[in-house]
């Protein structure tokens, strides 16, 4: 069964479609529509029934993954990618810095670092046993992810320390909800 959400905002004109699962990538999407009052659906793609490798849910999305958006026929799949393209159809949010502000490049590079790099560190930990087939190592997995994510958190505090308040400086944007 797939589970829909409507919400609706006074923005009623932009309407967004995110296929979404509990757990997946997709809460920092979520957050943003409310953060930005927009007009948007939500359709659970359940995992544990494997509905992501269903027919329907590959023509939207081939790689059978979470977090997707629709938005006026086009289809987005990625966290990052999802989250920058939310952001760039409302500029005046001020959740992303402007196209060619300086600070644009260190937002890209926040935004996809969190999306790979330390979202990767976190699955191993989360699910070690997608990443190694013998079932003696998990810990060895989780233990080298924690390792990773120790030095990602570090990384965080260190930017924040030297040009917070955010990560962005003075400026809040979208990387906020990123790791959510």
């Amino acid at each position: 069964m797939v589970l829909s959400i409507n919400c609706h905002s006074k923005k009623d004109t932009i309407i967004y479609t995110l296929y979404w699962d509990k757990g997946g990538a997709n809460m920092a999407t979520h957050a943003v529509f409310e953060e930005l009052g927009a007009s948007y659906e939500m359709i659970e793609i359940d995992l544990s029934k494997n509905m992501q490798k269903s027919a329907g849910y590959l023509a939207i999305n081939p790689n059978g993954k979470v977090p997707t958006l629709v938005h006026k026929g086009q289809v987005v799949y990625e966290s990052a990618a999802i989250l920058m393209y939310v952001l760039d159809q409302q500029p005046e949010s001020g959740l992303a810095p402007n196209i060619g502000c300086p600070k644009r490049g260190v937002y890209y590079q926040y935004l996809f670092w969190m999306s790979s790099t330390l979202q990767e560190a976190a699955n191993h930990w989360a699910h070690p046993e997608q990443y190694i087939s013998d079932e003696h190592n998990l810990q060895q997995v989780k233990d080298k992810a924690n390792d990773v994510l120790t030095h990602c958190w570090d990384i965080i505090e260190k930017g924040l320390a030297s040009h917070g308040p955010w990560l962005l400086g003075d400026q809040l944007s979208g990387l906020i909800f990123i790791y959510l």
